[in-house]
């Protein structure tokens, strides 16, 4: 009876190894890293048979998630990879929508795993792998989230201690303007590099000048970063890390330090139909005290649908800005109420009131500029442009206030006024002064007895049925290519004689001379600091257009009359640099990540000179120029002197788009890198805006970094006849 007793019991045992080799579960399976707020691998059962992965998503109520055929379980260790073979709870390739909870679990199933040789698994979709090093051990314990290493600590508070200004600046100082740059360090806490990037940016802009300087914030393995943002008065501005942005304030001479936690940017992921605002950042620095009180406040604000804004732009002025205020009432009354009853920090309080008044006048803007510009194309009313009164809103602001500077809303509203409808009629009364005697149909077809075509004809239906401001299609654009090709010489012959009366300089003058009389006379309002910023950020593209002499003219009689000294300072620095650059000609590229990644590309066709096109297939602009040039390129295929280069990146220009486009356009040397290496090469060329041209000589040189692709066949000519 013991024999059979022991005999059953051993069994028993046998029985109970087995059945435990053949079915493994881990619930809430230990993960190495997750790189996707959405999904969550909640269990995980092996069996001789299968694997099976209970995926756990949580997403937006109503929208929807999808798995692809090529959904995979990887081997940590191995990279020996595993398709998914079916699909519980929802099917492969199709949209699975979520429920109103905004949660759902789906179960995906995979090949059986040997679970003597697997200890841990990645799970991924395509070449894209979103949970790292699941533990197939269902003891395994979740290592305890820790706090900021004391390594990371002490490297923040060194770099902290040598800022050069460790007080915050009176923000209605003369002080409030410095060209000392600042820093911006910190940790993400929870990062490492299989979070996909290892960079973010910071796209700092001169808004007195108009220059760029996109700053790459390189982040280490460690979860450090850093970078310095060029400055030249107090921001209120943001970095982007993996298309998310972070809004901090900072100031010249400065150090901040910012710590987020990587939970952060699985919420941002996870709540994709609304800007989110970072909550949990440690911020430090002198000032690190505005920052946490703005980041506090940003997040009980509500947020506001903009969108509605941009769908209602054919509304009466009036009703436009009805829809304006109901739509930002909210946002507004709640900020009311905080600096009402809440002890803030005066440079905080000034931050939210310069944000919220400049952002609230920019849409009024916005709706300006897109009313005209549909009544500019004939659309319902006959009424042409907007009354002087709609502007009457500028009464309400500060304009002499320097602490609108701040707010990140400013770059835009200054954009807005300074191209103002009220003021680019001022460019059709300067033109009208100089009217030439005859236009250039009159002198083809009459003074030299040209018979015109039916292309002449078409040509010239354009320019009348399209009078101002117009943005041509493909077919239009090629139209004015071919008039201009065949009447080359005699239009050179027209302007000469016709259209030499007045010089660039004079019609500039004339021009600000209008602009200033409606200003004061029109729209009575007095002189002002922002109104002076609008002349300073014109000289730029006026000293290119002429000689120095002309280009000192301009400087003392619209930049040196400015009270501000500082942007007196800048106009005189711009036009040093501006004619410095000219008398160098060409220039080499500085030593650096973002020359060694540009010449891997451009120095395969060195003794050539090369077209360079910073572009991606979600830029409309990008897309119609590289259509309008595919005759150009037709033409010099093989041409010992020329090259074009195409470079996007992999989050602008999405697979299947980006390679449908090459195809259709035909396009050779083209280069879709990662996003880490553009951002390089926008902090190398100063440039945060797309499409962007940069011609290269044929020994590497930078001839323009920032070439107007229209005038190809001119500066190519250019170019080979001055060799």
């Amino acid at each position: 009876m013991k024999k059979k007793s022991l005999l059953f019991f051993m069994l028993f045992l046998v029985g109970a190894v087995g059945l435990s080799a053949q079915k493994v579960v881990v619930t809430n399976p230990v993960y190495e890293f997750n790189s996707s707020g959405i999904t969550n691998v909640s269990k995980i059962e092996i069996t001789p048979k299968e694997t099976r992965l209970h995926i756990h998503s949580t997403f937006i109520p109503h929208w929807w998630v999808h798995f692809s055929h090529n959904t995979f379980i990887e081997d940590a260790d191995t990279g020996e990879r595993y398709v998914v073979t079916g699909m519980e709870k929802g099917e492969l390739e199709k949209q699975i929508y979520m429920p109103a909870s905004g949660d759902s679990t789906m179960i995906l199933i995979f090949p059986p795993l040997d679970t003597k040789k697997v200890k841990r698994i990645h799970y991924g979709e395509d070449d894209n792998t979103i949970v790292y090093g699941l533990s197939l051990n269902p003891k395994a314990k979740a290592a305890p989230k820790g706090e900021v290493p004391a390594e990371v600590t002490q490297w923040i508070e060194a770099e902290l201690k040598k800022a050069e200004k460790q007080t915050l600046v009176d923000l209605d100082s003369e002080a409030f303007f410095s060209r000392q740059p600042a820093r911006l360090i910190g940790y993400i806490k929870g990062y490492t590099p299989q979070a996909g990037f290892t960079s973010g940016i910071v796209y700092a802009e001169n808004e007195l000048t108009r220059e760029s300087s996109p700053v790459v914030i390189q982040i280490h393995e460690d979860g450090r970063f850093e970078g310095e943002i060029p400055l030249i008065h107090p921001i209120y501005k943001y970095v982007i890390f993996q298309n998310q942005n972070v809004n901090f304030y900072i100031e010249p001479g400065q150090t901040l330090s910012m710590v987020i936690d990587w939970e952060e940017f699985r919420h941002a992921d996870r709540y994709r139909n609304r800007r989110y605002m970072f909550k949990d950042i440690r911020f430090s620095g002198a000032a690190g005290e505005v920052n946490k009180e703005l980041a506090n406040i940003e997040s009980r604000l509500p947020d506001f649908n903009f969108g509605k804004l941009y769908d209602n732009f054919s509304l009466d002025a009036d009703k436009y800005t009805l829809l304006l205020d109901s739509i930002m009432h909210d946002r507004q009354e709640a900020l009311r109420e905080i600096l009402d009853t809440e002890q803030l920090l005066s440079h905080t309080r000034a931050i939210l009131q310069a944000e919220s008044l400049i952002r609230y006048y920019s849409y009024l803007f916005e709706y300006e500029i897109n009313y005209t510009r549909s009544r500019m194309q004939g659309e319902e009313t006959e009424q042409k442009s907007l009354p002087a009164s709609f502007y009457s809103f500028l009464h309400k602001i500060p304009l002499n206030d320097q602490k609108l500077l701040i707010a990140s809303s400013f770059s835009m509203f200054l954009n807005r006024l300074e191209y103002a409808n009220i003021f680019m009629e001022g460019r059709t009364a300067v033109s009208v002064v100089q009217e030439p005697e005859i236009n250039l149909g009159e002198y083809l077809y009459g003074e030299l007895g040209l018979e015109m075509d039916a292309d002449d004809k078409a040509y010239f239906s354009i320019q009348h049925t399209n009078e101002g401001v117009f943005t041509p299609n493909e077919e239009q654009i090629k139209m004015m290519h071919a008039f201009s090709e065949k009447y080359k010489k005699q239009i050179e012959s027209y302007v000469a004689k016709y259209m030499g009366l007045m010089g660039y300089k004079e019609k500039t003058l004339a021009y600000w001379h209008y602009k200033d009389s409606i200003y004061t006379e029109v729209l009575k309002l007095a002189p002002s600091l922002t109104y002076d910023i609008t002349k300073l950020r014109e000289m730029k593209f006026d000293f290119e257009q002429m000689e120095k002499e002309d280009g000192l003219d301009l400087l003392s009689k619209l930049i040196l009359p400015i009270p501000n000294s500082f942007l007196k300072a800048e106009g005189v620095r711009l036009y040093n640099d501006m004619y410095a650059a000219k008398s160098n000609g060409a220039y080499k590229l500085p030593p650096g990540k973002g020359t060694d990644i540009f010449r891997s590309m451009t120095d395969q066709f060195k003794g050539k000179y090369i077209f360079v096109d910073f572009w991606a297939t979600t830029c409309g602009p990008c897309i119609g120029g590289i259509k309008s040039q595919k005759e150009a390129r037709a033409k010099y295929k093989d041409s010992p002197d020329v090259a074009f280069l195409f470079i996007t990146n992999d989050r602008e220009s999405p697979l299947n788009d980006y390679e449908k486009f090459v195809e259709e356009q035909e396009l050779t040397n083209v280069y879709r890198i990662k996003q880490d290496d553009y951002l390089y090469l926008r902090e190398l060329f100063k440039f945060n805006g797309i499409p962007r041209y940069v011609m290269v000589d044929r020994e590497g040189r930078i001839m323009d970094d920032n070439f107007q692709m229209h005038n190809f066949e001119y500066a190519l000519q250019k170019a080979l006849k001055e060799e």
